[in-house]
């Protein structure tokens, strides 16, 4: 059993990089790359969303409360394209 627990880390990390390599990263509309977390959800700065959201020709960048949250990092580019 003590053998298992102790290869039980890197079983996880193999299992970590199957589903990266199944999951590439996005780019969206604006250029900006956006890494899978998990599940559909795919991450870029502050912000997580789903990879339809991530791909539709309708995203919008963040809003300007999200913008001016001091809690939040942001790229030059999110900060061009948010929203008024």
């Amino acid at each position: 059993m003590d053998v298992l627990v102790a290869q039980w880390p890197a079983a996880q990390q193999g299992l970590r990089e199957v589903e990266k390599a199944l999951h590439p990263d996005l780019t969206d509309v604006f250029g900006r790359t956006w890494t899978w977390v998990a599940g559909d959800l795919y991450r870029h700065d502050s912000m997580t969303w789903t990879k339809t959201m991530v791909l539709s020709p309708k995203l919008r960048g963040p809003s300007t409360d999200a913008l001016n949250n001091p809690g939040s990092e942001w790229c030059a580019r999110c900060r061009e394209v948010g929203r008024p």
